[in-house]
């Protein structure tokens, strides 16, 4: 992060206009990454889509409950129909994309076994000799790259390994079995960072590194990064970092049986495999390499935690990308999409009426609801520039205060690295601004967290007064994937702050107590 970034980050007491204006001027300086607007854009209609349908599902998509849209896109025939990003979320910001990194690994996968330096059948334990226990068991030995991209490694699945180890490769190959491989589905994502180890060890390059020599570089995807394990590994199966439109690139590149502008970047044989059920899941959706099924006939998905989605239906000639902050199962998007869009798209252009301007125009109109009430109440004079400490909480908060000018209003927020941040509150309106802590991560304490990332994180935050004493401030952090919503109680007897985390069940939400400074 750069020295000016973090000058005005940290706690400077200036006029609060100008505050304001230097907060968006950065802002708009990190936000300014390149490689949108790179795909043809088109209508519905001369795509063959009628807008009206891609008006409701835009509608039902951005009401749902406990769902946060961040972006939509909707591709026919190669080219960009539709798009979405709800305010304060734009099309230049990255987002985490979890599981759905699953998918790009069983790419880079795809890419060694097509340079001959791996195969298929090659056993796990062939590559990491000198990390294996003392005692090789014959389901251990027999484990194949295969088997860990379909899920059936028949390791005993264990989600925690990676919050408390630092040698992954080792524990895990240490670590129990529950199967026989290649006889039952389990998902794993360490079963994904294995083999993001493996093309590592067989190219010499980190996985990330081999992606965007072989395909993201030759698609102009520059903004490209992945949180890296304590072994120096791109995670593989979780946090790959990409825009939304990078995102419909690579779903373009599978629809594509892996050619992009006349290139063959991934081979069509390993994207057929790859885009194939390859074995059945007996409690949902069968599974390809790393790759879901869908419920639409030869529809298949790169799919990840809190709904990230590349969809790809080849009989339809689309490509659908959401990223969201979800709390549901992601189904619902789904059998919009089969249901109440697909029956009505054409195989030839259709007239285009009203509702094509209308699409238009409500794509750059879609936001996210801003909280509702007062701008400066007498109890925002009464707590301005008083700095308020907080008990321990799930944000790594120590302190909190506010400055209020007419409708103006700045949060300051000192993290547990002693570093303060200016957060710029919108009133009736979304403010984005650089913060220097880190946004609430559901990988939890997972080593290697927010690694690899190289600039600032951004929120997008309102505020208002709900009452005399009750402030509310939003946070969509629009450049990672969370949201936070605050509500401080400013009674004078014991002042509160409630903490809601992406949306979450009220029942989860975190009550912690102010003490004046």
């Amino acid at each position: 992060m750069s020295v000016c970034i973090m000058s005005v980050l940290t706690n400077q007491r200036v006029d609060m206009k100008s505050l304001i204006v230097t907060l968006t001027a950065l802002c708009t300086a990190v936000s300014a990454w390149g490689q949108i607007n790179d795909m043809e854009r088109s209508t519905p209609e001369a795509e063959g889509i009628p807008s009206e349908k891609v008006i409701a599902l835009f509608d039902s998509l951005t009401s749902f409950a406990n769902t946060d849209i961040h972006s939509v896109m909707l591709l026919r025939h190669g080219k960009v129909v539709a798009e979405m990003y709800p305010a304060p979320f734009k099309a230049e910001y990255g987002h985490q994309l979890f599981s759905c990194s699953k998918t790009f690994t069983s790419a880079a996968v795809g890419l060694a076994i097509a340079d001959n330096r791996l195969r298929i059948d090659d056993r796990l334990a062939a590559f990491f000799p000198e990390l294996l226990p003392d005692s090789v068991s014959e389901w251990l030995a027999a484990i194949t790259v295969r088997d860990l991209l379909t899920m059936t490694s028949g390791f005993e699945v264990d989600g925690r390994m990676r919050t408390i180890k630092s040698d992954w490769i080792r524990s895990y190959l240490s670590h129990p079995m529950a199967a026989q491989p290649g006889k039952r589905f389990a998902y794993d994502s360490i079963d994904t960072y294995l083999l993001s180890a493996i093309v590592q060890r067989v190219t010499g390059m980190k996985t990330i590194d081999y992606l965007k020599q072989r395909i993201f570089t030759p698609m102009g995807i520059t903004e490209a990064y992945w949180e890296e394990s304590p072994e120096g590994i791109s995670c593989g199966g979780w946090e790959l970092y990409l825009q939304a439109e990078s995102l419909a690139k690579f779903g373009q590149l599978l629809l594509n049986n892996g050619m992009w502008n006349g290139v063959q970047l991934l081979p069509a044989w390993w994207v057929k495999e790859m885009t194939s059920r390859q074995v059945d899941n007996p409690q949902g959706d069968d599974y390809g390499y790393q790759m879901w099924m869908c419920a639409h006939p030869r529809a298949s998905r790169a799919d990840g935690a809190h709904g990230q989605y590349i969809i790809i239906i080849p009989d339809k000639d689309m490509v659908v990308v959401i990223t969201q902050c979800l709390t549901g199962n992601g189904s619902q998007e789904q059998r919009l999409i089969w249901d109440h869009l697909l029956p009505y798209v054409s195989d030839t252009a259709i007239k285009s009426g009203p509702a094509c301007q209308k699409l238009k125009k409500k794509s750059a109109q879609y936001a996210h609801a801003l909280p509702e009430g007062k701008a400066q109440p007498a109890r925002a004079r009464q707590i301005r520039s008083k700095e308020f400490r907080l008990e321990k909480n799930s944000l790594d908060w120590q302190s909190v205060r506010f400055e209020f000018g007419g409708k103006e209003a700045v949060m300051y927020v000192k993290d547990n690295r002693n570093r303060e941040t200016a957060v710029a509150l919108g009133y009736k309106e979304w403010k984005t601004s650089p913060i220097a802590f880190f946004p609430p991560n559901a990988r939890g304490t997972t080593l290697g967290s927010f690694s690899n990332v190289p600039h600032a994180f951004l929120a997008g935050s309102a505020y208002a007064w709900t009452g005399n004493d009750t402030l509310e401030v939003k946070l969509h952090f629009v450049n990672w994937m969370s949201a936070a919503q605050l509500e401080f109680h400013f009674e004078e007897d014991q002042p509160t702050m409630s903490i809601h985390i992406n949306y979450t069940s009220a029942s989860d939400t975190e009550t912690i107590h102010l003490s004046g400074i």
